[in-house]
């Protein structure tokens, strides 16, 4: 159980960096945020921010989702029946529909999990293997989507 819980408590601690920092800003770059929080977490293998307006990419690693794609996740947030249906399709595969909800849809495929969270500005995408907990996996995009329309991002 200790293992399951330590990389939300680095995610808890980066947040609380960012917010006692005398600027009270997010990361100098949206690479920095991505490698140092969501793939430095250990669980995640592939992330991305894209913007919830264009899709158009902020920064990703290990994920490489294109324009059309997004634009249809964000419209999922506001009608999931197409998912519900068809499925989610991310890098060219499929990932079943698991579950929606206010501001977080989850899929997953053979092999890997996706959690898709919606902010203000953009959505945030993060992909884990099957091996990794999926709650934890799930919670620190959850949670990092949180914090970033916290700072209305």
């Amino acid at each position: 159980m200790g293992t399951t819980q330590r990389p939300n408590r680095r995610v808890e601690r980066y947040i609380q960096q960012i917010q006692s920092s005398k600027d009270n800003k997010v990361p100098t770059s949206w690479s920095d945020f991505i490698d140092t929080v969501i793939i430095g977490s250990g669980l995640v293998c592939g992330a991305g921010i894209y913007s919830l307006d264009s899709g158009q990419k902020w920064a990703s690693q290990a994920l490489e989702v294109n324009k059309d794609e997004i634009l249809k996740l964000v419209e999922a947030f506001t009608d999931p029946t197409p998912i519900y249906e068809k499925g989610i399709h991310l890098e060219n595969k499929k990932y079943c529909f698991l579950s929606a909800q206010a501001n977080a849809i989850t899929a997953r495929n053979c092999d890997q999990t996706v959690t898709i969270a919606k902010c203000r500005t953009c959505v945030l995408i993060g992909v884990h293997q099957h091996k990794v907990n999926s709650n934890t996996a799930h919670n620190i995009i959850v949670k990092l989507a949180n914090y970033l329309s916290e700072q209305k991002l």
